[in-house]
């Protein structure tokens, strides 16, 4: 059950890093992480990569 939470927060997270443009720790908090540094952990184990990097690979975010 935590695995299928974590997948689902990623899921909303990634949407917030590629339409909005939040700061990293406000959608870490409103995705439901502790911190941004767990969030950071998480989303590197999940996606392969950090949600900053993840951000600037879409046209028009920075």
């Amino acid at each position: 059950p935590y695995a299928f939470i974590i997948r689902r927060r990623i899921e909303r997270a990634k949407d917030f890093l590629r339409h909005s443009s939040m700061p990293v720790t406000d959608i870490a908090l409103s995705c439901g992480f502790s911190s941004s540094s767990h969030f950071s952990n998480a989303f590197r184990r999940e996606v392969g990569t950090t949600p900053v990097a993840y951000r600037g690979a879409w046209p028009g975010k920075a």
